[in-house]
Formats: C-alpha cells, structure tokens, sequence
C-alpha cells in the first residue's frame, strides 16, 4: 500500500510528456508576470503572447521565459517555464523573483541534473540537488526539512519529487491545465551570476571536470589559490580579447566589481559568448573565500576557452603553475586506518583524495591479466605504480589472495558493468560506487547475475535475484547507513565488501604496486 508521500509524488506523472526532459518551472506568489518576467532579465517590450508550444531552443542564444498568472481565489499564483533553459534555479533570478512574493523554482534537463530552490523577501532561503539533498546551501538551507520529510527522497522519482514539494511549499499544487493556456513569451537578458563567499567542493563540476587540479586547490594555502584564481582570469581575457580593456584590467588588480557587473551583462546574448564569460572569471577575484574565488574562476575560464574552441590544457598549465605545478595525489597521502567499528576504520576516506568519487570492484580471481583485459591494458605492458587521482579515467589493479581489486577514482569509468557482469560469470564479484554529488549504489554479482543491488540508504528497498542476500552481512557493519549521501555512503560500502571478502581497504594499500591502465594526472578525459 502506498504511503501519503508516494502518492504526492505519482500524482505529478504528467510533467515528463507535458513539460519534457529539460526545463526549468519557477511559481511566485505574485499578481503580477511582469514583474516575475523582469526579475529574470525579461526584456517585455519584446515580449507576445502564446502558447507554451511556441517556446523555442536555438541552442541557447535567445532565453526565454513563458509567464503567467494562473488560478482563482486567494492570493496571485505566477509561474514562469523555460523548456531547455535554467534561469530560474540561478540565485540572482531566485533573489530577484523572492521580491515578489514567495518562490519555488524545479529545474532539471536530459544529463539527470536537478535543482530545486526556494526564496522569500528577496533572500535565497535554500537550494538542494534533489539527487543529494544533504548538500543544501542558502541563508536559510535547513528550512525546509520539516517539508521535505516523508517524501521519497530515497527512490522517487526527482522531477516529480520537486514539484511535491513545491505543493507543500506554497500550499497548492501545480495542476496540468495551467499549461493549456496562453503565456506572456518574454526573451531574456540574462543577470549575471552571482559571485559566491563559499563553496562547497564536493558537489562543484570543477571538482569532476578536473580532478588532479581541483584536488590541488584544496590543499593549497589562500595566497596560492589567489594566484590560480588570478592567472585563471588573466588567461580568460586574453583569449576573449579583452587583456586591455580598462575595466577589465581594474578587476584584476582588485577594482571596479560593479563596472564589471554593468559589462557582463551588457556583453551577455551577443554572439562573442567568450567575452562575457571572461568578465566573469575576473568578477570571481572578488569573492571573499580564496578557495570560492579559484573555482568560480577557473570554471569560467574553461568556460571561455570552450566558447572559443581552444585547447584547455595551457589554462591548466597556468593554473598549475601558480599553485607551484604540485603533482597529482596517490596513495595514502599520509593517512592511516582508523580503528573500533567497521565504520571507523573507514573514516580515512573523508580526507583522502577518493572522498569525492569513487568506486572499488572485488573480482574473486587470481587471474590478474584477465581483469587487465577487462579494463582495456595488457598485463605485460602496463606501467605499475600507486593508486592515483587522475583527470581521464583510469584503473589502479592489484592483487590480494584470492581476490583482485581495481580502484578508481574519475567519474567515468574503465570497467564498465558488462565488463563486471563477465568477470562474474564463474565467480563472486562485488562493487562499491560513490559520488559525494549523486546516488551510490552497491553491486554483489555472482555467476553472472546480480544477486543484490543496493542504493544506500534505502538498503530496505535492495533488488537483483537474492536482495536480501546480505541480510547478515549488513547488520555485521552496523545495519542501514544513516541518510546522507556521498562520501559517508562511501564508507558503509567499503565497510560492506570487507565484510563480504575479508579483503580491507586501507591507505596504506593503495602504497602497494598496481597495474595501471593510464598515466596519473593524464589530461585526457572529460578534463581535456
């Protein structure tokens, strides 16, 4: 039998044909479109009247956003939609929308990523991946837990989950005839991004675009970040052609943040896209936070280096270089295991440089050069060395007893699950797969099927022939982890296939010779 909160997310079934796979839907409670419309960035002596059909996608040139007011009774009701577009998650435009009334923004698109937002009076309260709610931030971000409690956060499905939640916010829910109407199309001038104080690495892209350098970032002092920060922006503005704009040069000696603000937006919509990105790179100097102001920084230079078709490597270069060129993490780092519980003796993992991402296969097996195989290398000719962090995806193979073990740590991966399902086929196979930004997920393989298939917390809810398979083995590390995500869930896992294998996961054996199936620090990959 359902439960109440199941049955507030399935009645939101409508919105993937209605809507479709990428689009942003923000409410007001407001009278007034016009004013929801300006606030993010509409330009309305542009604007006509349609229908929600007549949006368009010219791949990002022209913004759109579709407004009306909607509903009887109580109080005004605005809703904004942009199909393919993101406006409405973005702070500044949730500020400005909060000026007007309450708000409520869903965004989502085809790469499964997700935001939900929430703002009043003018101030972002809270926003969340719906994917890993425990990452919220805002002047307000635990506002909405009492909300958000009783909801399927665990294995509902994300879109649906907001637009629920959306319903308990502002106290009705999103029907399928507002949609049937005509809207106020209004093209966008978009806002600038805000600059940021803070900075949460773990759920930011830099953090997974470029690992080994986004790794150095961390560990580096305030006036080595400043220096990569400022060689980021420096390197932006020569390549978007404004190295000797007077504004542009103010910003990076530490001057004229409003100007740049002014320039930004005045640039935005125009066909050199670079330009208004570099602005932006060189706006992120001002952020308090050293560790803020490099990632915004660098984040928009990569930006701007794409928007010109260049090659990132020279930006990565330059950054490095200001962090004094450090090589990329392997090993221990230093680190040892804890002792006690089976989760203590895991809790290395949240200062070491797989906290962010990882995943750990078992293969009982002695057959070394077959799992090689499996992950694309050749036994006799692969280079050998420690585990390491690195910017394509690569594969770190040892062997232990009976059982192989391949530690990675690129959000990509070389053994991919056909490559799992064969090498179980005759034996045991188990999997361990973490992201600090997303849902992890346990595989336990034997003969070529996946007895149980986990998605902790909802350890509850485990499938695959046999999900109760591991009923002992749970309850022998502790019993369900706690519902948190990322990293945590990294540690109950690993804790989970020691269980399982007997076989630990220590820093110190990531010290220990591995195959390797591409060079750490490697610039290829999602980072090239």
């Amino acid at each position: 039998m359902r439960d109440d909160g199941e049955a507030e997310v399935e009645r939101f079934g409508w919105v993937h044909d209605a809507i479709g796979d990428a689009a942003c839907v923000t409410m007001v409670e407001s009278d007034d479109p016009g004013a929801v419309a300006r606030a993010f960035g509409g330009v309305l002596d542009q604007a006509w009247d349609g229908s929600l059909g007549e949006l368009h996608d010219d791949g990002g040139v022209t913004r759109q956003v579709a407004v009306r007011r909607v509903g009887d009774g109580d109080g005004g009701l605005v809703i904004g939609i942009e199909i393919n577009g993101y406006q409405g998650s973005l702070p500044e435009v949730v500020r400005r929308v909060a000026e007007h009334g309450r708000a409520v923004s869903a965004f989502w698109n085809i790469d499964r990523n997700t935001s939900f937002c929430h703002g009043a009076d003018g101030r972002l309260l809270t926003t969340f991946d719906v994917m890993a709610p425990d990452g919220r931030h805002g002047d307000a971000p635990d506002c909405l837990e009492g909300l958000r409690a009783g909801l399927p956060w665990d294995d509902g499905d994300w879109i649906q989950l907001m637009f629920a939640l959306s319903a308990r916010v502002l106290g009705r829910p999103f029907e399928r005839a507002w949609l049937d109407e005509d809207f106020t199309i209004v093209p966008i001038l978009t806002w600038p991004d805000d600059v940021r104080d803070e900075i949460q690495p773990e759920y930011d892209s830099l953090t997974y675009d470029e690992p080994t350098m986004a790794y150095a970032l961390r560990t580096s002092g305030a006036a080595a970040l400043r220096r990569a920060a400022r060689a980021a922006a420096s390197y932006a503005a020569g390549v978007a052609g404004l190295a000797d704009d007077p504004m542009v040069l103010n910003g990076l000696n530490g001057r004229g943040a409003g100007d740049l603000l002014a320039l930004e937006r005045s640039l935005s919509g125009q066909d050199e896209e670079a330009r208004p990105r570099a602005v932006r790179a060189v706006r992120a100097l001002a952020a308090s936070d050293p560790l803020a102001a490099a990632h915004q920084a660098i984040d928009s230079a990569r930006s701007t280096v794409r928007a010109e078709r260049g090659d990132l490597p020279p930006l990565r270069g330059a950054v490095l270089s200001a962090l004094g060129d450090p090589a990329p993490p392997a090993g221990s780092r230093g680190l040892a295991a804890g002792d006690g519980a089976p989760l203590e003796r895991y809790g290395w993992l949240a200062r070491h440089w797989l906290a962010p991402s990882g995943r750990v296969t078992y293969i009982r097996t002695s057959d070394l050069a077959a799992v090689a195989r499996a992950c694309g290398v050749d036994a006799r000719r692969a280079p050998t060395g420690p585990a390491a962090l690195s910017d394509a995806p690569a594969a770190a193979i040892r062997q232990e007893g009976d059982w192989t073990i391949v530690v990675e740590s690129h959000p990509s991966s070389v053994i991919t699950p056909e490559a799992r399902r064969r090498l179980s086929e005759s034996t045991m196979v188990v999997h361990a797969d973490w992201c600090a930004r997303s849902m992890p997920i346990f595989y336990y393989l034997v003969g070529g099927t996946p007895l149980t298939v986990l998605r902790p917390p909802g350890v509850d809810d485990a499938s695959g022939e046999a999900p109760r398979a591991l009923r002992q083995e749970i309850s022998d590390v502790g019993g369900a982890p706690e519902g948190r995500n990322g990293t945590y869930q990294g540690m109950w896992m690993l804790a989970l296939a020691e269980r399982i294998t007997g076989v630990p996961l220590t820093p110190g054996s990531l010290d220990l010779p591995h195959l390797l199936t591409v060079t750490p620090g490697d610039g290829g990959g999602s980072a090239g």
